[in-house]
């Protein structure tokens, strides 16, 4: 399976990816388009890099996508990812993977590949206007659960009409409610392990705990843990209080 990943960067999509890179061997070619979403554009591209060249295993096949050209919105929510959207954690090391413009990857994209899209979905309605219709799966919107931003899910109230658009095409999606099942609750979870994925469990963490110390939900990893353990969850046809229908994913087994 080949990946497309749209990333917002945002803690939660620094664990995603990290989840994914951690199981390397499941995947073939990984493009990572930095999107804005909790940062700009921009610092969404200098977190993708961070992540990439500071990541403690293989990043063979992976490009890293510079979106910044294309106008996006974008919200800075520092109490939830930090001060640069990923936690303040690391500096850019010598990075490995090679950087192209979403024009020239736009240009390359005739391969069959699987949409892991993690932020507003502004841009996953380009690619899937532009490419075609790919295997999709979103983090985003909500059908029950309390809303987390301006009475929507921060990646759905972002670009309304994107998301409703996106999701009028096949896919499943991980909402608010999937995210929140008490399986996932990360706040009793902080571990003593130096690996990028731990520090940046760590610090999600620790900045949820000051917000609220009973929970910790990083919403972008379940997304990325449907990807590579589809067999603990289960999609149902549902629609959301905006009228979109939403093939929302649930876990079956406890999330472990």
């Amino acid at each position: 399976m080949n990946l497309v990943i749209l990333s917002d960067y945002g803690l939660d999509d620094a664990v995603a990816l990290a989840h994914i890179l951690g199981r390397r061997s499941m995947f073939g070619a990984i493009d990572v388009l930095a999107v804005a979403g909790n940062v700009s554009a921009e610092n969404s591209l200098l977190n993708a890099k961070k992540l990439l060249s500071n990541f403690d295993g293989p990043t063979e096949g992976v490009r890293l996508v510079d979106t910044s050209g294309i106008a996006q919105p974008w919200s800075h929510l520092p109490s939830i990812h930090g001060e640069d959207g990923m936690g303040d954690l690391f500096g850019i090391k010598s990075l490995s993977v090679p950087v192209i413009s979403y024009n020239e990857w736009l240009a390359d994209a005739d391969r069959p590949f699987t949409v892991l899209s993690l932020g507003p979905c502004t841009l996953t309605l380009d690619v899937i206007e532009k490419t075609g219709e790919h295997p999709l799966v979103i983090m985003g919107g909500l059908t029950k659960a309390e809303p987390n931003y301006k009475g929507y899910e921060f990646n759905h109230e972002l670009d309304k009409q994107a998301f409703a658009q996106t999701v009028r095409h096949p896919h499943v999606i991980a909402t608010l409610d999937t995210c929140r099942a008490p399986q996932f609750n990360m706040i009793k979870k902080r571990t003593d392990g130096k690996a990028v994925i731990d520090r940046l469990i760590n610090r999600a963490i620790e900045l949820a705990a000051a917000r609220h110390p009973d929970n910790c939900y990083i919403y972008d990893y379940v997304a990325a843990q449907y990807l590579t353990s589809p067999e603990k969850f289960a999609a149902h046809k549902v629609k959301d209080p905006w009228g979109n229908t939403l093939n929302e994913l649930k876990v079956t087994d406890g999330g472990n």
